[in-house]
C-alpha cells in the first residue's frame, strides 16, 4: 500500500495532470468561463467563481485549491526525493522544486492571516466654541453647524470655501478655510490656515453691503475657531460585513456605534425567502429562487447596548434600489391609482401613479390626466360642467397664472400660487395665493373660494391680527374647471369612474374593471392599481442581471434586519431593509462629499430608539492616523475630471501617539506604500474637485480628505525566499548545468584518448 502512494506521488503525469488543473483552476477563479467568441468584450467572461459567493480572494483560499497546492507539494517533494539524485548537476532541479514549495508555504502564511481594507481621513477638523458650547466637524466646504447658549443666544456657522493648496506670503503652503457665521445677530468672515492661527483674519460687512471689510483682531468677543488634525484610529476590512447599533437618548444625543458581524453573508448571490418584500418587477423573480437561514447578529462588545436584544439578518440584495409607493391598507382615506396610456400606433405604454388628494401629485401630463376623489354625487356633477376660474380684486378680473404681477391701486398685485380642491379638516376648499404690495405696505392675501376663511399674512408669514390688513380690499376666488380627463373616486368605496370630457358633461365610464377604455385619437387607459386607503410603503427594487453595473461594486447592496422586540423603520417608514455604507461615520458632522449616511431606526417595544447602520466590519490601528498634506500631481493642463489626466497623487501622513504627539511624516503615493507599526499603507483613492449640486452646496476644489489601503504583509519573506531560490535554480539549471555536463563530456572524452 505505501509503495502504491509512493508511487502514485511520484508519478510524473500525476504532476503534469495537478498543474493543468492548478492553471485551470486559477484561470476560471481570475477571469471566468469564456461565453462570446470575442474574448476581449468586458462581459464575454462569466464570473464563475460569484455563483458560488466567493471573491477572488476567497477563491484562492478555498479548500479545493489548498487540496490542489498540497497534492502539487507532495507529488513535488516526493518525485525529487526519489527519481532525482542529489548532486552537483541535478542541483537547480532540487533548488526549483524546494523554492516552488517554500513559495507554496509561504503562500498559505501570507493568505492565512492577510488582514486588508481601507479607511478614509479628513484633511482637517474645524471645531468651534462659543457660549460654552463646543462643536466640531469636518473641513469639508458646505458644512454647517448651530451652537445657541443657555439663554437662547444662536451662531449659525458655515464652511464657505477651502483652499486645499493655498501658501502663505513666504510661500509656504497650508490648507486655508473661510467661513461664514451670524453670532448673535452679527454677520462676519473669518479666513483661517491650518498651522498658523496666527494668520487668522476676520471681516465684517460694509456699510453699503459691498463686500467685507478687515477687522483687528476678532469681530466677535468669545467666538473661537481651530483647524486642528481629524484622526482616524479605524480601517475597514475588505469582504466583510457588520451592522452597527447605537442607542438614540431622549434629547437627541448618541452614544457610539457598537459593530455586530455578519458571518457567512452571501457575496454576489440574492437570497430572498419572501417575494412579497421587494417590488414585483425587475430581477425579484429569480431572487426568490434562493431563500437563506436567518443569520444571527451576536453582541460581541462589552458596550455593545442591547446585548440580550437578537437582532437578523433574514434576507440579502446584491443589487437593489430604495423605492416608495402606495399601497393598500393604509388607516385614512387617500385615494390613489396607478394608470396606464397608450396608443393604438405605438406598442410601448406610459404608467402614472397619481393620488387625488395631493395636489402635487394627481395631475399629470400637465394636467391634461387627473385624479379627484368627491363626497357626493353633486360634486361629480359639479366636474362635469366646464368652466373657467376666476380671480377678482376690487371688482377687477386678473389672470390666474401663479408669477404674473399687474398693477393694483397705487402699487402691485402678484399672483404666487392657485391650488383647488385641497382637503383641509375633512372640507374641501380652493385658494389663490397673492402678494399684496401698496407703497412700503406689502402682505399676503390667502383667498380662499369660502370667503369667510379669506386670511392675510405679513411679509414675515405670520398672520395679522383681526384676519384681514385691508379688510375694505374685496377679494374672491371663484375656482374653474378644466377640461381634462379625470378619474374620479368616491363617493362609495368601491366607486371608481373615468370622466371623459365632452359636450353634454362628457361620458362617465366605471373602470374598476382594469379594461381599457377608449379616450378617442387613438389614445386608451386602464387601471391597473387602486387603493382608496393607501399608504406610503418603501421596498426594494431588484435591478436585473443584465442592467447592473459592475462598478458600483457593493453600494446597492441592502440586507434586511428584522427584531422580535421592536420594528426597523428609515425616515418615518416601516422598513426593515438596510441600505450599505462604505464607512460608519459618526453623523453629518464627520459626513464627506458624495458619501451616503442613512442610518435606519429600531424602536423597541418599551419606547427605546437606536440606530442601526448596515457597513463593513473594522479594526483599530495600533495609532490613529492624520493626514498632513495631500498634494496632486497632474499633466499639463491639470485635472480634467478624466483619471487619465491623473499622474500621481500623495498623502503626507502622521500617526497620533499615546502621548498626543504626532510622528514624523511618512509620504504615500502610488505604489510606494509605507510601512508603520506592522501595518502597509497605500494610496487608494483621493477627493477629487466637486461642484455644487443643489442651490444650498458650494463648490469643492476637491482635496479635503484621502483614501488609504491598509494591510498586513506577514510571510512576504518567505515567499520572496521561495522565489529567489527558484530563479537561482532556474539560472543553475540552464545555464550552470549545460557547462558542467559540458566539461564532464570533455573529461570523458579526453580520458577515453589518453588510453587509445
Amino acid at each position: 500500500m505505501l509503495r502504491a502512494l509512493l508511487n502514485l506521488f511520484s508519478s510524473v503525469r500525476l504532476g503534469i495532470t495537478l498543474m493543468v488543473l492548478i492553471f485551470l483552476y486559477s484561470a476560471v477563479g481570475s477571469a471566468g468561463l469564456p461565453v462570446h467568441w470575442n474574448v476581449l468584450r468586458p462581459d464575454a467572461w462569466l464570473p464563475l467563481r460569484e455563483a458560488f459567493d466567493l471573491s477572488e480572494f476567497r477563491w484562492f483560499n478555498w479548500w479545493p485549491f489548498a487540496v490542489l497546492m498540497g497534492l502539487f507539494c507532495l507529488n513535488l517533494s516526493v518525485t525529487t526525493i526519489r527519481r532525482i539524485p542529489f548532486n552537483r548537476i541535478n542541483l537547480g532541479v532540487w533548488m526549483i522544486h524546494s523554492g516552488l514549495i517554500i513559495l507554496s508555504v509561504g503562500s498559505v502564511w501570507y493568505f492565512g492571516i492577510k488582514v486588508e481594507g481601507d479607511t478614509l481621513v479628513h484633511r482637517r477638523a474645524l471645531s468651534v466654541t462659543w457660549a460654552g458650547e463646543t462643536q466640531t466637524i469636518a473641513a469639508v466646504p458646505g458644512k454647517r453647524m448651530t451652537l445657541q447658549s443657555a439663554d437662547g443666544r444662536r451662531a449659525d456657522v458655515r464652511v464657505a470655501a477651502i483652499d486645499p493648496e493655498a501658501t502663505l506670503e513666504d510661500g509656504t503652503r497650508s490648507v486655508k478655510l473661510t467661513l461664514l457665521a451670524r453670532v448673535d445677530g452679527q454677520d462676519l468672515l473669518r479666513e483661517m490656515q491650518a498651522g498658523f492661527p496666527e494668520s487668522t483674519q476676520d471681516f465684517t460687512p460694509r456699510v453699503d453691503n459691498s463686500g467685507w471689510s478687515p477687522v483687528d483682531g476678532t469681530a466677535v468677543d468669545g467666538f473661537e475657531t481651530t483647524l486642528s488634525f481629524a484622526p482616524e484610529p479605524h480601517f475597514y476590512l475588505m469582504e466583510s460585513r457588520a451592522v452597527y447599533l447605537r442607542e438614540v437618548q431622549a434629547d437627541g444625543t448618541r452614544g457610539p456605534w457598537v459593530e455586530r458581524p455578519i458571518n457567512n453573508l452571501p457575496m454576489f448571490t440574492d437570497r430572498l425567502n419572501d417575494r412579497s418584500r421587494v417590488w414585483p418587477e425587475g430581477g425579484a423573480k429569480a431572487s426568490s429562487q434562493k431563500s437563506m437561514s436567518a443569520i444571527g447578529l451576536e453582541a460581541i462588545h462589552d458596550n455593545d447596548p442591547l446585548p440580550e436584544v437578537r437582532l437578523e439578518v433574514t434576507d440579502t440584495l446584491r443589487y437593489a434600489l430604495p423605492e416608495v409607493r402606495r399601497t393598500d391598507g393604509g388607516p385614512a382615506v387617500d385615494p390613489t391609482a396607478t394608470v396606464e396610456l397608450s396608443r393604438s400606433d405605438d406598442p410601448e405604454t406610459r404608467s402614472f401613479d397619481l393620488r387625488a388628494l395631493d395636489p402635487a401629485a394627481r395631475s399629470a401630463l400637465g394636467g391634461a390626466l387627473e385624479m379627484r376623489w368627491v363626497l357626493d354625487e353633486s360634486e361629480l356633477d359639479s366636474l362635469r360642467q366646464i368652466r373657467s376660474g376666476e380671480l377678482l380684486v376690487d371688482g377687477v378680473s386678473y389672470p390666474l397664472t401663479p408669477g404674473t404681477q399687474a398693477p393694483f391701486g397705487s402699487g402691485t398685485l402678484t399672483v404666487e400660487s392657485v391650488s383647488d380642491d385641497l382637503v383641509i379638516g375633512g372640507e374641501r376648499i380652493s385658494v389663490a395665493i397673492v402678494n399684496l404690495k401698496q407703497g412700503d405696505d406689502e402682505w399676503v392675501r390667502w383667498i380662499i373660494d369660502d370667503p369667510a376663511l379669506t386670511r392675510d399674512l405679513d411679509a414675515q408669514g405670520q398672520p395679522i391680527q383681526g384676519g384681514l390688513r385691508q379688510a375694505d380690499i374685496a377679494t374672491e376666488y371663484r375656482p374653474g374647471s378644466e377640461s381634462s380627463v379625470r378619474l374620479i373616486a368616491g363617493p362609495g368605496e368601491q366607486d371608481l369612474r373615468l370622466l371623459i370630457p365632452g359636450d353634454d358633461g362628457g361620458l362617465v365610464q366605471d373602470v374598476r374593471n382594469g379594461n381599457w377604455v377608449e379616450l378617442g385619437a387613438g389614445l386608451q387607459l386602464r387601471v391597473v392599481r387602486y387603493a382608496l386607503r393607501s399608504q406610503a410603503e418603501r421596498r426594494p427594487l431588484v435591478i436585473p442581471q443584465d442592467q447592473r453595473d459592475r462598478d458600483v461594486g457593493f453600494l446597492a447592496s441592502t440586507v434586511r434586519v428584522t427584531c422580535p422586540e421592536g420594528v426597523v423603520r428609515r425616515r418615518g417608514l416601516k422598513d426593515s431593509w438596510l441600505l450599505y455604507h462604505l464607512y460608519a461615520f459618526d453623523g453629518e458632522a464627520d459626513l464627506p462629499r458624495r458619501y451616503r449616511f442613512e442610518p435606519s431606526e429600531l424602536v423597541l417595544n418599551d419606547g427605546r430608539r437606536f440606530e442601526l447602520l448596515y457597513s463593513r466590519r473594522r479594526m483599530q490601528m495600533p495609532e490613529p492616523v492624520v493626514l498632513d498634506d495631500f498634494e496632486v500631481r497632474s499633466r499639463i493642463g491639470g485635472f480634467t475630471g478624466e483619471t487619465s489626466s491623473i499622474r500621481d497623487w500623495t498623502s503626507q501622513l502622521r500617526f497620533v501617539k499615546a502621548d498626543g504627539g504626532v510622528s514624523d511624516p511618512y509620504r504615500v503615493h502610488m505604489n510606494n506604500p509605507a510601512e508603520h507599526q506592522g501595518l502597509w499603507y497605500f494610496q487608494s483613492q483621493w477627493d477629487p474637485p466637486d461642484p455644487a449640486r443643489r442651490d444650498d452646496e458650494v463648490d469643492s476644489l476637491g482635496l479635503n480628505h484621502t483614501v488609504l489601503g491598509v494591510a498586513n504583509r506577514e510571510g512576504v519573506y518567505v515567499q520572496l525566499l521561495g522565489t529567489i531560490l527558484t530563479v537561482v535554480g532556474l539560472v543553475y539549471a540552464f545555464y550552470v548545468k549545460p557547462v558542467i555536463k559540458r566539461r564532464r563530456m570533455q573529461a570523458a572524452k579526453s580520458a577515453v584518448g589518453g588510453q587509445a
